[in-house]
């Protein structure tokens, strides 16, 4: 039997990923990003931080790429 707190690790993790599938989807249509598009440690922690305080995959988008005045 797995541990509960190794099994919502899990869970947010596979939602995770799903989330930043979400927003890669959104910044390609945005033009923001074409493929092939290579994730690498700091964009894939920047992106954790948007996912855990609640941001949208969409408002993600807008706060990795736009700038901001």
């Amino acid at each position: 039997m797995a541990i509960p707190s190794v099994v919502a690790e899990e869970l947010l993790l596979v939602d995770l990923k799903e989330w930043i599938s979400l927003w890669y989807e959104r910044a390609v249509a945005a033009n923001f990003i074409h493929p092939p598009f290579r994730l690498d440690d700091p964009t894939a922690e920047r992106l954790q931080g948007y996912f855990e305080v609640g941001l949208s995959p969409d408002d993600a988008v807008l706060a990795f790429f736009c700038v901001m005045h």
